[in-house]
């Protein structure tokens, strides 16, 4: 039996959304080591998916070591192409193993029993839209936060608003899973454990997004299903970690997310006119 590669990919989930892209590009299968398990373990090209701990030490598991042909560890923010040549993340990890054509959707996909157990969510809650306004710590920023990704607090409740009763869409609000308490008035409330992957697969069957600089945003650049949104950019760079099917708004002033609300709308509804 011919041994896989084991890719070791540290990071969030966005960031292993983004090395999906390569995925999409290769022909023998290959097996990965991240913090995101699951979100690999149905691609038809991963042998395996492990957590990435020190079990998985080449030093210190022997065993597990011996399975597989190279140790290849990827950090593309580490890399010239990201440092030196502002390349977008996806095609980083693509330049930094050898593709010179890279690509910058996703390769994601879903179960049947995923795909099944969320249909009659979908079915009850239809037209929805998903939103995300925060990022992985779940904060929302004060008024003299210098770096951020989350929009304030106010502003979010005002866009979910004028979704929910001015356009009759049902709101999801993606958070972490672990975060029980409601953030938001006017949002569906849905009954069932949804993680990241379950949400990344509800995003399918929206009718679009209003989201941040966080996996949302790069869940929606799924080569298998695209899903066009309005995208929120404070301190982040669009053009190295967003996609040009949505609509990347930034912010109007440095280091702050201030947005006219009217405006985000509008483009929303742009998307969905087109």
């Amino acid at each position: 039996m011919t041994k896989s590669d084991l890719y070791f990919i540290p990071g969030g989930i966005g960031k292993c959304i983004s090395f999906s892209s390569y995925l999409s590009k290769i022909e023998n299968p290959i097996s990965i080591c991240s913090g995101w398990r699951n979100l690999f373990v149905d691609h038809p090209k991963v042998l395996g998916s492990y957590e990435l701990t020190s079990y998985y030490d080449t030093q210190k598991n022997k065993y597990f070591a011996s399975h597989f042909a190279n140790y290849i560890h990827l950090d593309p923010y580490f890399s010239k192409y990201f440092l030196y040549d502002q390349r977008h993340l996806s095609e980083c990890f693509q330049l930094m193993c050898g593709i010179s054509d890279p690509t910058k959707k996703a390769d994601l996909f879903f179960n049947k029993e995923e795909v099944s157990s969320l249909l009659p969510i979908v079915k009850k809650i239809d037209p929805f839209v998903l939103v995300q306004f925060s990022g992985s710590d779940e904060s929302f920023i004060q008024q003299n936060d210098l770096y951020t990704r989350s929009v304030l607090k106010e502003q979010a409740q005002e866009i979910i608003n004028i979704l929910n009763f001015d356009l009759k869409l049902n709101v999801v609000n993606v958070k972490s899973p672990e975060n029980k308490s409601k953030d938001f008035e006017n949002i569906c409330d849905i009954d069932f454990p949804l993680d990241y992957k379950k949400y990344l697969c509800l995003l399918s069957f929206s009718r679009g997004h209003i989201s941040i600089d966080s996996f949302l945003q790069h869940g929606s650049s799924n080569k298998n299903k695209t899903i066009k949104g309005v995208v929120l950019w404070g301190s982040t760079d669009h053009s190295l970690f967003g996609y040009e099917h949505n609509i990347n708004m930034k912010s109007s002033v440095p280091y702050q997310m201030k947005f006219n609300t009217n405006e985000i709308i509008d483009n929303f509804k742009k998307i969905n006119e087109n």
